[in-house]
């Protein structure tokens, strides 16, 4: 009889056992798979302020390219239809190519991919495109030209500075704890001399 006791007793701590490696074995398993989608949501993070970036240092270079090789188009800020004169900070940087083509880059609600507006458009001779890939959406994007009246209109014989433009440009994408945003400057002067 007495082993019979023995036999259910050792029975019932061996199932003890179980439910204890059970118990320990969820709760780490819980443990390494919240650690898992914490490190997989924080690469998910990076890899899309990564992406911005890489998006925002385009544009940006897009466009001090433009300034560099043409000249500020201070006739087309001038004109009415084009949203009126330029200001200390604008959101239009007109230019015009040295070939003779114009072109232009602006902050707009239309015409944006899904899911990306506003988005960042640049206008060539006529052809728009935007240069903010889906997902991305502009949060600023600010141009300030130095110096707001164009430089070599002025009288003969007077001191005039070098035309130059800055460029301010913030962008996001996602939302929530997988949300990533990236804010570029750059200043450049035009290199083309009219003197």
């Amino acid at each position: 009889m007495t082993g019979g006791k023995e036999q259910k007793g050792r029975a019932g701590f061996t199932l003890m056992e179980v439910l204890v490696v059970v118990a320990i074995f969820s709760t780490a398993m819980v443990a390494v798979t919240d650690m898992f989608l914490i490190a997989n949501r924080a690469e998910r993070k990076v890899l899309g302020r990564e992406e911005l970036a890489a998006t925002a240092r385009v544009a940006v270079e897009q466009m001090a390219r433009g300034v560099r090789r043409g000249s500020i188009d201070y006739a087309r800020y001038a004109d009415p239809a084009e949203g009126g004169p330029l200001g200390l900070t604008d959101t239009r940087l007109f230019l015009s190519a040295s070939g003779g083509g114009t072109f232009s880059f602006r902050r707009s609600e239309s015409g944006c991919p899904t899911g990306s507006s506003p988005c960042l458009l640049v206008e060539e001779n006529g052809e728009t495109a935007s240069l903010t890939p889906e997902g991305a959406v502009v949060e600023q994007f600010m141009v300030v030209v130095n110096p707001i009246t164009d430089p070599f209109v002025s009288p003969p014989g007077s001191v005039v500075p070098q035309p130059s433009v800055t460029v301010v440009l913030a962008l996001r994408s996602g939302s929530g704890a997988s949300a990533a945003s990236v804010r570029v400057q750059t200043t450049v002067a035009s290199r083309l001399y009219v003197r």
